[in-house]
């Protein structure tokens, strides 16, 4: 594919035009020999220069250019996508365009070499899809790919190095989720880690301004790609599960790692009762278990009175009917049972 070429004093456009008879019978031609203005040595400058500091600034930006994207430089692959004389458009008839591949990157060279503004229409790389953003490294404008097409103006005898415009921001991945649960008595707290007493559905999305490339859920380790920039999971098995989400643009931006636990609880706590003494009264004694959120409380109420929290044992009179539930963390409740303190 070449490597590009440079004469000395190209760079800095020094003024070294070629003769056709000098003293000496016909000269170098192009006159590619002549000394370098320098402007820190002895002599004139003005004979062969000065250097012309835009020239040099505009070969620095090619070589910058070139020396970061590694698509223009080593190995790789070279594609002619437009030739302006070809084409049925009368808008490109001066127009070359190629792309050139490799290390991870596509870039899409430019180039009118005529005398008046070409407009091309450019069937995009395949790294070039719909809604990528791309920009000129040499003028900083952008484009926007479009229904397969790189659209670009290019004024008379000018150029475009058109590649993946950088990211500004990385993507945002965040969850939303259908989780919720009881509050422990007497709280309202609800933290993203609760315990749902139903399957959850959590609806992972990613935002940036240059699109989506892919987003990656995971779930208790198993790790599923999507093109998708937002997608759905319920989670339905009782236990506790770690869930996370990222997302790249297409700029190939990673965004941080949104992540979740998702607590999930369906099964009722178990109560039971005891009854102890002898005499005019008995002690009822209250307990709950349950195997994933834990107890929330239990409650109670002696024949018809109302349901109250049970701290401790009580006494009741000798015969009395306890009625008692529990409630678990997660909101389930246990039914009632009855206890007859005989």
């Amino acid at each position: 594919m070449g490597a590009p070429t440079v004469y000395y004093g190209d760079e800095a456009a020094i003024n070294a035009p070629s003769l056709a008879n000098g003293t000496n019978g016909p000269e170098d031609d192009p006159y590619n020999r002549a000394p370098y203005p320098w402007a820190d040595a002895s002599g004139t400058t003005s004979v062969y220069g000065p250097a012309d500091a835009s020239m040099i600034s505009w070969y620095t930006k090619l070589a910058a250019i070139r020396k970061a994207h590694p698509s223009l430089r080593g190995a790789g692959t070279f594609t002619t996508m437009l030739l302006g004389d070809t084409t049925a458009s009368t808008t490109d008839n001066s127009s070359y365009v190629f792309a050139r591949t490799g290390g991870g990157e596509t870039t899409l060279v430019l180039m009118n070499n005529g005398a008046s503004s070409n407009t091309v229409a450019v069937p995009a790389p395949a790294a070039f899809a719909n809604g990528k953003v791309l920009i000129d490294g040499i003028t900083g404008a952008t484009t926007t790919v479009s229904g397969g097409v790189v659209t670009w103006t290019l004024p008379a005898r000018s150029g475009a190095i058109l590649y993946l415009k950088p990211a500004t921001v990385a993507p945002v991945a965040a969850f939303t989720t259908t989780a919720t649960a009881a509050a422990r008595p007497g709280s309202t707290d609800r933290s993203t880690e609760v315990w749902s007493p139903t399957p959850v559905t959590l609806t992972p999305s990613a935002t940036d301004d240059r699109g989506i490339a892919w987003t990656e859920l995971t779930v208790d380790g198993k790790t599923v790609r999507s093109t998708k920039a937002d997608r759905s999971v319920t989670i339905s098995a009782q236990g506790i599960h770690r869930v996370s989400f990222r997302a790249m643009d297409t700029s190939g931006t990673l965004s941080a790692t949104a992540t979740m636990t998702v607590r999930i609880d369906t099964a009722a706590p178990v109560a039971s009762g005891t009854v102890t003494g002898t005499g005019a009264t008995r002690t009822i004694a209250l307990s709950a278990t349950d195997a994933r959120s834990g107890v929330s409380g239990i409650s109670y109420r002696i024949g018809s009175g109302p349901m109250v929290g049970y701290s401790a044992p009580f006494t009741v009179p000798a015969g009395s009917r306890v009625t008692y539930a529990a409630l678990d963390l997660a909101g389930n409740a246990a039914p009632e049972s009855v206890l007859t303190a005989r």
